[in-house]
């Protein structure tokens, strides 16, 4: 079937960009149509990594780009440690979908009316909206 890619601003990071790759290539050969939804703001801060959608659902992902052994608890600290022994912490990224999640309903939920007057309900309604980051305007 097909899919469709909508980014508001370009990966820069390879590793993020063979990800994007990667997830295209496997949902190319399934018989179902997807648009994938990367690198977006649903609000003015509320950025999504990325977001595959569906006819019945929606898949949420954050995208992490280390190198090494990462370790993290669903709500707790999440730690890694490079190939050269450098250690660092992350972002929750259990937690950052979750807020993800969220946000992109409540976005959704005050946006209905608008999608309403567009036509049928659907997810191509919402493709239009998708929102720059501020920052990304300033580049």
């Amino acid at each position: 079937m097909t899919i469709e890619l909508w980014y508001s601003t370009k990966p820069n990071n390879p590793g993020e960009q063979g990800v994007l790759i990667e997830l295209y290539d496997f949902l190319r050969s399934q018989h179902e149509h997807f648009v994938m939804m990367a690198c977006f703001y649903a609000g003015p801060s509320n950025e999504i990594d990325l977001m595959v959608l569906k006819q019945n659902g929606l898949f949420l992902a954050e995208i992490k780009h280390v190198w090494g052994k990462v370790i993290g608890h669903k709500s707790g600290l999440w730690t890694y440690t490079n190939p050269n022994g450098i250690t660092g912490t992350l972002d929750n990224p259990y937690l950052q979908v979750r807020s993800s999640h969220h946000n992109w309903k409540k976005w959704c939920q005050e946006h209905l009316d608008e999608m309403k007057k567009i036509g049928s309900l659907g997810i191509a309604v919402i493709v239009p909206h998708i929102w720059r980051s501020p920052q990304a305007n300033r580049r």
